[in-house]
């Protein structure tokens, strides 16, 4: 709790490497979430973390409505199932603000590609960079 009241203004997170997998993705924005420490967060590196879409962890980054730039690169995201899919548009939904997104060094595959393709043609037209 002190640590979430403590990042009220916190505009960049960067977890890059930390190896916090789905738990510990869940644990830490679940803290932000209820310390109310989401409305000045705008960038958020999650890079090679070994987090999936197995769990609903990543449906915590959607409380993050002013989040500019989004990296969960190098991570264990495949997008070959309609409930991952339903994950991953879930977490992504909220983000209307989203600039950057980065989703590079997953096993997503053609399945998956064709449906982040989608959903940024659909949702995202803000969006300046897709890697």
């Amino acid at each position: 709790e002190k640590f979430a009241k403590a990042a009220v203004q916190l505009v960049h997170l960067n977890l890059t490497g930390c190896q916090i997998g789905g738990q510990g993705l869940r644990l830490i924005l679940k803290a932000l979430v209820d310390g109310e420490s989401t409305e000045n967060l705008l960038r958020l590196d999650l890079q090679n973390n070994n987090i999936s879409l197995a769990s609903d962890s990543f449906s915590y980054i959607g409380h993050f409505t002013n989040l500019r730039a989004l990296d969960v690169s190098r991570n264990c995201f495949t997008l070959d199932t309609s409930a991952q899919a339903k994950i991953f548009r879930a977490g992504l939904a909220p983000l209307t603000s989203l600039q950057i997104l980065s989703v590079a060094h997953n096993k997503i595959m053609d399945k998956g590609c064709k449906f982040v393709c989608d959903i940024v043609r659909e949702h995202y037209p803000q969006l300046r960079i897709l890697e």
